[in-house]
């Protein structure tokens, strides 16, 4: 069992780290995102606005850049929330370094996580591998 344990661990970072590419190897010179998408930019400027905010001490219940010039609640409307779970990413590495270890670790964690379930839900510790 144990053995399956640690292969769900390094499946999992192995996974993460294939999906991140080249922005592990150099961190500062990538901007990862799906730049299909308009919101790319602002979903990193938010992270690095939250994780600011909370490291000095002030509040992020209202933005008043973002959207300017009315503002937003980010956090309440949830894609400002991942700023708290980057913040000590934010803290060791900065912006845009910081987003690929982020990145690493929550993949991580989720495949991580996927092979729990299914344990949980009935699966063998090998079978449980598979179902994520």
């Amino acid at each position: 069992m144990l053995a399956a344990v640690l292969a769900a661990v390094v499946l999992s970072v192995g996974l993460a780290a294939r999906a991140l590419g080249p922005a592990l190897m150099a961190p500062e010179a990538w901007v990862i995102g799906s730049w299909m998408h308009p919101d790319t930019l602002s979903n990193h400027w938010l992270l690095a606005w939250v994780a600011d905010r909370v490291a000095s001490g002030q509040g992020v219940l209202h933005n008043p850049d973002y959207y300017w010039p009315i503002g937003d609640a980010p956090v309440l409307a949830g894609n400002g929330a991942a700023g708290f779970a980057y913040l000590p990413f934010h803290l060791l590495w900065g912006w845009p370094a910081g987003v690929p270890a982020y990145l690493l670790a929550s993949m991580s964690l989720s495949g991580i996580a996927g092979y729990a379930f299914a344990r949980q839900a009935g699966a063998g510790p090998w079978a449980a591998l598979v179902l994520p």
